[in-house]
């Protein structure tokens, strides 16, 4: 049986077992029928009461995107987020130029309600034709009460559906590059870094239903990442907490391992258990930073796993946890368990609680600025100058011969931020 909360807690799915209750597209519905070859199957999930018979298989997937990013909570029975922006940049991206009208569908359907913001509203426009104004701005939508109530009772199931694939005539993306080019500015370094890389063709096999049951929100925001790529039309963006975004560092990582450079595999390097491990420097007495360390190393996130938790939903959970925006549950586990093992490591977090109460941070959003200290002032700034590389949050993605001078850089950078080194992984 197919639950919610194996549904919409986890993102992507890794390892853990879905079963799912195919319900393929009937010759009635709207989608159009395409040789083997140009398109694959892959499965989404639906309330089991919408009417599949009159959507196409772009409006499933859309509709699967909105239910996912509502966030079901298992506890509350209620959406974490109720109001779901989409970007008509997104829809653009993921469905084509006309992708609006999938979105005016599942309006006029009654499936989910929609409110505007900014200059992009939903409004009639020729006689009684509705159509969504685009100004590169977003919508906020959301699943109508009915088919919410679907979702949080159970009563959902898996639909089979196909999409176009990519680069049909064989063409690649990016171009070998040669001596590598420094900038100044790390926006355009990172915008440069892209002219040589490839995604291989055989990332979308990940996403068949031949060959796996997946969730659809990796695919479709796989797929718009992949084409940017390809027609290198994408953007890096420094975040509030100094991340940088770019779309490497967006996919799913079943779809990273395919990515290449100048027509080779990188190298990723990154830290376990990073966060964990890095709040080890607010813990004072030496011999509690030490055991904390030791658990941290060992993978702390696999102690919480259980049948409902695998370790990607386990890390969201931790973090949830560190920023107390849920007191239940697996969260509450984790604090508990924090208070046991680490108590003084908990009253710091208890004191960053009562101070960001006022100030509107989160701890999450301090160990991220931390982190990018480490990884994009540091690792990524220093090792640019010399080799090809990507910045990926808690890690670099680069060449073999780098490898050596990145885990160098790493060292250095954490003793001269934490007070101890982190324990690097080669993937």
């Amino acid at each position: 049986m197919i639950t919610a909360t194996n549904i919409l807690n986890s993102f992507p799915l890794g390892d853990r077992s879905v079963v799912h209750t195919p319900v393929s597209l009937s010759s009635n519905s709207k989608g159009d029928d395409f040789p083997d070859k140009k398109y694959i199957y892959h499965y989404v999930t639906v309330p089991n009461n919408i009417p599949i018979s009159e959507m196409h298989y772009n409006e499933i997937h859309l509709l699967s995107h909105i239910i996912r990013q509502q966030e079901y909570c298992d506890v509350t029975k209620q959406a974490k987020t109720v109001w779901v922006p989409v970007a008509n940049s997104f829809l653009r991206g993921s469905f084509g130029e006309h992708a609006e009208k999938y979105l005016k569908t599942l309006i006029e359907l009654k499936i989910v309600e929609f409110k505007y913001i900014g200059n992009s509203t939903y409004y009639f426009h020729k006689g009684d034709e509705p159509r969504i104004y685009d100004e590169n701005v977003c919508q906020y939508v959301r699943l109508c009460k009915p088919y919410w109530n679907a979702v949080t009772n159970d009563q959902v199931t898996s639909v089979k559906v196909k999409s176009p694939r990519l680069y049909l005539n064989g063409k690649k993306t990016g171009k070998l590059i040669g001596k590598h080019k420094r900038f100044p500015n790390l926006v355009d370094q990172v915008k440069y870094n892209y002219l040589g890389v490839t995604i291989k063709e055989s990332w979308q096999n990940e996403f068949s239903a031949e060959s796996i049951v997946n969730e659809n929100r990796s695919f479709i925001h796989d797929r718009a990442h992949v084409k940017s790529i390809y027609n290198q039309d994408f953007k890096v963006i420094i975040g509030t907490n100094n991340r940088v975004y770019h779309p490497i560092i967006e996919m799913s990582r079943k779809t990273r391992k395919y990515v290449t450079y100048n027509g080779k595999d990188p190298i990723k390097l990154d830290i376990k258990a990073c966060h964990p491990c890095m709040m080890a420097m607010f813990i004072d007495d030496i011999d509690e930073r030490d055991n904390w360390l030791n658990i941290c190393k060992t993978d702390i996130y696999t102690q919480f796993q259980d049948k409902d938790h695998d370790r990607d939903t386990v890390k969201k959970q931790f973090q949830i946890a560190i920023s107390h925006k849920n007191k239940f549950g697996k969260a509450l586990e984790i604090i508990q368990y924090i208070q046991e093992v680490a108590p003084s490591l908990h009253f710091w977090l208890v004191t960053k609680w009562n101070d960001f109460e006022t100030l509107g941070d989160t701890v999450q959003m301090e160990l991220q600025q931390l982190e990018s200290k480490i990884f994009v002032d540091g690792l990524f700034v220093k090792l640019s100058k010399k080799f090809w590389c990507l910045p990926m949050h808690d890690g670099i993605m680069t060449t073999p011969e780098a490898v050596k001078d990145a885990r160098r850089i790493i060292k250095d950078e954490s003793i001269k931020h934490l007070g101890f080194e982190l324990l690097v992984e080669r993937q």
